[in-house]
């Protein structure tokens, strides 16, 4: 087992991080703008509660999907519950927790936790917000639970968000945030991770659109790793990548549309893209903790510090919701190819590499009500070498419930 891959155990705290907050009318978007409960990812970038969406009301929302991975659990399982207006008119109270496994030897591989606030600032044109997530993990596959292989990791976020509607569709949404971040890992009960990051993230997302019409969204976001307040040193050999930088500069951006062709078919196509002249930490990678570009791989495994990749999806509407009806239902099927580059950069203890990636994809999408789901089978087409002993073929679930 590769020992950079040890830190990808923080796969489904991502779960935690994005806090399940959708509603129901923004779950029947196509495609990209679906969104399963989670957030979109910006870019390349998901950022940690920058994209936190107020409710009108207490929501509950549980998920399960399969698009974990191996290592840290194959099954993923996670109940949110938001409160809103907890304290003062405006603010929301976000509480999470995911299971993921089974492991080899029965039960769980990770465990994790996490809260959120936010609330509005000044006269509401701002809303700020502080998050924490915890995640405990014991890697569950045979090999792993031999050596030993287990970790945690912790994160904490302060920032604000600005929102400014540009017509009557259009949105511009900008954030800031400081993220500390520790992740530790033991291997034969030594040592394996000891990692602290400090870094600073800033991010601007335009959309423009409606569900079931012609939909866009652009974002860029930035990112600046420190080597101060209690961050490791540049160059740490118990970094998640040994010997990479955590005073880092990276750059990641995404453009992604949705086009109908007819009321029955639609074109949905994006591309991302991260840019760095670092060696950077695992977590901050293109492609960690998401699949979206990828979609036939585990979520550990399409990870790099440069990336370009791209997505084109073409989607047949077999039932779209009534507007007589209070009652939403909507069912797509769709086809779909992706694909694209990722670089690492080498540095003192590791040397670069490049590869690529390609997978087709084919599979439902449908929202009964307060239930979405999705079902797709998968075949690699062409696979990075860190990917080689993955399944070729492969079938994936996701679904979501909102209480």
């Amino acid at each position: 087992m590769s020992m950079s891959r040890i830190p990808n155990f923080g796969l489904a705290v991502a779960s935690v991080a994005l806090w399940l907050a959708v509603t129901a009318t923004d779950a029947f978007a196509q495609s990209f703008f679906a969104t399963l409960v989670t957030d979109p990812v910006v870019g390349a970038d998901r950022g940690s509660a920058s994209q936190i969406r107020k409710l009108d009301e207490r929501t509950g929302f549980l998920t399960f999907s399969n698009t974990g991975s191996d290592d840290a659990g194959r099954g993923v399982l996670s109940l949110g519950y938001a409160f809103p207006d907890t304290v003062r008119s405006g603010d929301q109270l976000d509480l999470a927790g995911v299971w993921a496994g089974p492991s080899e030897d029965g039960w769980r591989e990770l465990l994790a936790g996490g809260v959120a606030y936010r609330f509005p600032l000044g006269s509401g044109a701002l809303t700020g917000f502080v998050n924490m997530d915890y995640g405990d993990v014991i890697l569950g596959t045979e090999k792993a639970l031999s050596l030993g292989v287990r970790g945690d990791r912790v994160q904490i976020a302060a920032g604000f968000v600005a929102e400014r509607d540009l017509g009557q569709t259009a949105k511009l949404k900008f954030a800031t945030e400081i993220i500390a971040r520790r992740t530790r890992s033991e291997f034969l009960g030594n040592p394996a991770i000891d990692e602290d990051l400090r870094m600073l993230r800033t991010s601007v997302l335009y959309t423009n659109g409606i569900p079931l019409g012609l939909q866009q969204r652009l974002a860029i976001s930035f990112a600046k790793g420190f080597d101060a307040l209690g961050a490791s040193v540049p160059g740490n050999p118990l970094g998640s990548t040994p010997g990479g930088l955590t005073d880092f500069l990276r750059v990641s951006f995404a453009a992604e549309t949705s086009i109908p062709l007819s009321s029955l078919f639609v074109l949905n196509a994006g591309l991302i893209g991260q840019w760095t002249e670092e060696s950077l930490p695992a977590s901050q990678r293109c492609g960690f903790e998401t699949n979206a570009y990828a979609r036939a791989f585990d979520y550990a495994l399409v990870v790099g510090d440069r990336c370009l990749g791209s997505r084109v999806e073409m989607a047949y509407n077999f039932e779209l919701p009534d507007p007589r009806s209070d009652r939403l239902v909507y069912t797509q099927g769709f086809l779909g190819v992706d694909g694209g580059r990722i670089n690492n950069r080498g540095n003192s203890l590791s040397a670069g590499d490049s590869d690529s990636w390609a997978s087709l994809s084919v599979g439902v999408r449908g929202l009964r009500g307060n239930f979405l789901g999705e079902i797709a089978a998968t075949r690699i087409l062409e696979a990075p070498d860190v990917a080689a002993a993955q399944d070729r073929n492969r079938l994936w679930i996701r679904a979501a419930v909102q209480f």
